[in-house]
């Protein structure tokens, strides 16, 4: 009985002492970190912000470029990401006489989906209807998101929306959704005059 006792007493010896070797490492170990650890932090968190920020970025800045490259703009110098995902999402989209989604889409469905996409403007829905909507623009005073209209089959028969830089997006009936320019011979001769929607043409629009 004796021999049975101090042999648990000798064993339980051992556990503590080893339990003790493994607590002062971890102290060791938890002090080394507490010295070492908020170093290599501080020296690598420029690098991991960096990289998060590119990542993070990444798929607007493609869109950006690809965006400058057809606008013949510096990308650094475009800022509305709204309307740059939304070139993107829609270019090439296939025309289609009275459609009004991403399976074919007229002119007019096409500025109409756009200006309440990114700007939060509901326009009538014909290109008629548009012109009658909004305020006459001179070409040479057209910005960003203003409304540009043709005469391509008689009358207000087409209708597009500003860009920059003398280009416009628009449902072409021949290419689909595209950018094309004010300076096209094709265009040049049909263009009729720039508009600005108004809120209080909008409102008579839907009396």
């Amino acid at each position: 009985m004796k021999r049975i006792s101090i042999a648990v007493i000798c064993f339980l010896s051992l556990i503590s002492g080893a339990q003790a070797q493994q607590k002062k490492a971890v102290e060791h170990n938890e002090s080394s970190f507490s010295k070492i650890g908020p170093i290599v932090f501080k020296a690598i968190q420029p690098a991991l912000l960096a990289t998060n920020s590119l990542l993070s970025s990444s798929k607007n800045k493609k869109l950006e470029l690809n965006y400058s490259e057809v606008m013949d703009k510096a990308f650094e110098t475009v800022k509305n990401l709204s309307l740059i995902n939304f070139i993107d999402n829609w270019y090439n989209t296939k025309y289609k006489f009275g459609g009004t989604s991403q399976h074919g889409i007229d002119c007019s469905s096409f500025t109409n989906t756009l200006l309440s996409s990114v700007y939060g403007i509901m326009l009538p829905r014909t290109a008629k209807q548009q012109f009658a909507a909004s305020i006459p623009v001179s070409e040479t005073s057209l910005r960003e998101g203003d409304l540009v209209f043709f005469n391509t089959t008689g009358g207000i028969s087409h209708v597009g929306i500003y860009l920059v830089n003398r280009l416009f997006i628009h449902a072409s009936s021949s290419k689909g959704v595209t950018i094309s320019s004010l300076d096209d011979p094709y265009f040049k001769k049909r263009f009729i005059r720039g508009g600005r929607p108004s809120s209080e043409l909008l409102m008579n629009a839907y009396l």
